[in-house]
């Protein structure tokens, strides 16, 4: 009989379709899988129930309008319940099947981002759920084996980590805890830390750490002097009194690295001190600053001074905010 065909068959137009896993290696599983059966949840994309062999997950078994299931290989399988289920907190579902002869419990992807309205982010070792309104994570997996398993469940009120390695239930911890050291996680496990250990190296703690891109080296210079001079402000000073210096002005010459350093006592001085600098280059050098890079201070980008860089021919550029390098 063909799919069309089942379609039209009266006995099973209002029976649910649920494409299950029921092949491995190329062979039919057998139905009395009993000896088999796993407890861990597994997100599964080829199922539109969640299900499990276990009337124990259910909060309470009642009758299910959903009387069979059908497996990709056209098999059908008795639906013995349904129910709601908790996985955690934020993680619960009001609806799936109890199917006594299945060997897996599985978590239908297609089901719960539509129950509850999230997304499934698949990583290379783990999978989050994310909460599409909240922007929250609601859920979490770890792969194994080419899997991905919930990583906690709730069963009857009590948190159940799920099973696995050493290493895994490491980093359940070290993501949950939200990243701290591994020294800290020593002393709150020190079982999961034995000699045989591997040692372990997250990406995101190194990459929270380096909170600024590290600026790649750049050896290049103009090619004749004071074509760029560079120009900084530092003040005010923390121990000066108002008789004294509390700033000074920096004119670094880019191509030799010449550089030429004003004190201040106020910082509307700079204006006058840059205009005397550009003068005593023109007559001491007989050369004209061609350009003047600074930062977006508010000494240099000013009405006086862009009047001042029109009538002279100069260029003033202004570095990236809060890139001092």
């Amino acid at each position: 009989m063909g799919y069309s065909e089942r379609w039209e068959d009266p006995k099973l137009k209002n029976r649910m379709v649920a494409t299950t896993a029921v092949t491995h290696g190329g062979e039919k599983r057998e139905k009395n899988t009993s000896s088999r059966k796993s407890n861990q949840w597994t997100f599964y994309c080829g199922a539109t129930e969640t299900m499990t062999h276990d009337p124990h997950d259910f909060d309470s078994l009642s009758t299910h309008v959903k009387t069979h299931i059908e497996t990709a290989s056209g098999e059908l399988i008795a639906v013995q319940g349904g129910g709601s289920i908790v996985f955690s907190e934020k993680l619960k579902l009001k609806n799936y099947l109890y199917v006594p002869v299945l060997s897996s419990k599985l978590l239908s992807v297609s089901q719960v981002t539509k129950e509850l309205n999230c997304v499934v982010l698949m990583f290379s070792n783990f999978c989050i759920l994310h909460d599409i309104l909240k922007k929250e994570i609601i859920g979490r997996g770890t792969e194994r084996e080419g899997l991905y398993y919930i990583d906690e469940v709730v069963q009857k009120g009590h948190v159940m980590l799920a099973h696995g390695t050493v290493t895994r239930q490491l980093w359940l911890w070290h993501r949950c805890l939200g990243h701290p050291s591994f020294g800290y996680l020593k002393i709150l496990f020190p079982s999961l830390f034995t000699s045989n250990t591997k040692s372990i190296k997250c990406e995101t703690c190194i990459r929270a750490k380096n909170y600024r891109v590290t600026f790649s080296l750049n050896n290049n210079r103009v090619n004749s002097a004071f074509s760029l001079v560079h120009s900084d402000v530092w003040g005010p000073a923390p121990n000066s009194h108002n008789n004294q210096f509390q700033y000074f002005v920096l004119f670094v010459d880019d191509f030799s690295r010449m550089t030429w350093v004003y004190f201040l006592k106020h910082k509307f001085e700079i204006p006058g001190k840059f205009y005397a600098f550009y003068q005593m280059i023109h007559t001491q050098f007989d050369k004209k600053i061609q350009v003047l890079r600074s930062d977006n201070g508010g000494e240099f980008v000013n009405k006086s001074m862009q009047e001042f860089f029109r009538e002279n021919g100069l260029i003033n550029q202004t570095s990236c905010p809060n890139t001092p390098q």
